[in-house]
């Protein structure tokens, strides 16, 4: 994690009190409702998936998200990022949008789409301590998926580089990062 974080309006720094909780999203399936994050996708297996090269898009496997999750469970465990919460949270719709009718001015369309965006998204919320962000931002960007194949076992760092969105208690954007 070498970039500096864009903040979401109202925001120009983090300034949250150390004992507020936020949380990280981590997206599995689709893309998240603000500018500049890594969009996520679930692929059906691993044939060939190569590793990550660019930070647009994070492809997971069931084996790959599998590991993740056991990689946080594991953070959680430790205790060395604090106090973590984790969930994964399924989308509710395939397509916010497809419900908006022709007469519907397309303005409403756009802001029906970005209320619903979030509901449309399979996403990983790893909630926390917001003075242990950046560390755990740091352990997240550090996880690599474990691939055993012919050659024997290679790491992949699937979400290195990705840009990720911090948000506050109502899920409001704060930073991407």
């Amino acid at each position: 994690m070498k970039s500096a974080p864009t903040f979401i309006a109202p925001h120009t720094a983090f300034s949250h009190s150390d004992d507020n909780r936020v949380a990280w999203l981590i997206p599995v399936r689709g893309v998240l409702p603000w500018d500049g994050c890594t969009s996520g996708n679930l692929l059906d297996s691993a044939t060939g998936m190569s590793p990550p090269s660019e930070a647009n898009e994070v492809l997971w496997t069931r084996a790959s998200l599998l590991q993740f999750w056991e990689y946080l469970l594991g953070l959680r465990s430790s205790g060395s990022q604090g106090a973590l919460g984790v969930s994964f949270q399924v989308s509710k719709q395939a397509n916010p949008a497809s419900n908006v009718t022709s007469e519907i001015d397309q303005s409403l369309a756009t802001t029906l789409t970005a209320r619903t965006a979030m509901s449309s998204v399979d996403y990983i919320k790893v909630y926390h301590d917001a003075r242990a962000s950046l560390y755990l931002r740091n352990a997240i960007d550090a996880w690599s998926f474990q691939v055993v194949g012919d050659g024997g076992t290679r790491k992949w760092r699937m979400l290195k580089g990705a840009k990720l969105i911090l948000v506050d208690e109502s899920s409001q954007g704060i930073l991407v990062l």
